[in-house]
């Protein structure tokens, strides 16, 4: 059963929930821009990757 089998008031809670996600995502990808943390740093991939070669 989906939201939209609810009428009117599964059309506001689908509007809703889509207007919520939508605005945290506009909240976190401002914030990471004030924050100048959009760039794609690799970093952390590499000092896991090193992490496993020294485990094993």
């Amino acid at each position: 059963m989906t939201l939209d089998s609810f009428g009117i008031y599964g059309m506001a809670a689908d509007y809703a929930m889509i207007l919520f996600f939508f605005g945290l995502a506009s909240i976190a990808f401002f914030y990471f821009w004030w924050k100048g943390r959009l760039d794609m740093d690799e970093e952390s991939k590499y000092q896991m990757l090193n992490s496993e070669e020294s485990d094993g």
